[in-house]
């Protein structure tokens, strides 16, 4: 958006707006791509460390079974 002083947008390869870059946000031009609201947040949630074991194992033999 810093370096444009235009902006057109196509969807489904027709021309569907044109707007100056100072006088448009970043969510309307993503509005008039996708033709619905978008949300533009994504909100990230810290992961939190496995507490116990997910899987265990018992009786292991290194010689394969046939």
């Amino acid at each position: 958006m810093a370096i444009t002083d235009s902006v057109s947008v196509m969807r489904q390869g027709a021309m569907v707006a044109h707007r100056q870059t100072a006088e448009t946000t970043v969510e309307e031009l993503a509005e008039l791509m996708v033709g619905r609201k978008v949300l533009l947040r994504l909100i990230k949630q810290r992961q939190s460390p496995v507490k116990s074991a997910s899987m265990s194992t018992m009786f292991l033999s290194p010689t394969a079974v046939a």
